[in-house]
């Protein structure tokens, strides 16, 4: 497949952040589609659809699987968890 249609843009959110709620299903939206275009044969069988969910979304292919196997496992996406390190002990005064 010829990337030369692809165009880099700035990318609306900053590297590194965990995907939103919304995100995490627009990326299985996007796998789907790609899954149900390699059945239908639009696509060329060697372009498996999480490397190509991958290059479309700019998310890493191992988080392409884990969402998709999250959603066929459990028919939702998985909840991030909170941001920082949130086990600490309280301290006793």
């Amino acid at each position: 497949m010829d990337h030369a249609h692809c165009q880099q843009f700035e990318r609306p959110r900053k590297r590194g952040r965990p995907l939103t709620y919304e995100e995490k299903w627009m990326v299985q939206h996007v796998f789907d589609t790609l899954e149900k275009e390699k059945n239908a044969e639009a696509i060329i069988q060697r372009h498996d659809p999480s490397s190509l969910t991958s290059t479309y979304t700019g998310v890493a292919r191992s988080l392409v699987a884990t969402i998709t196997k999250a959603v066929r496992q459990t028919g939702n996406v998985p909840v991030s968890p909170p941001l920082g390190n949130r086990h600490q002990p309280t301290t006793i005064p």
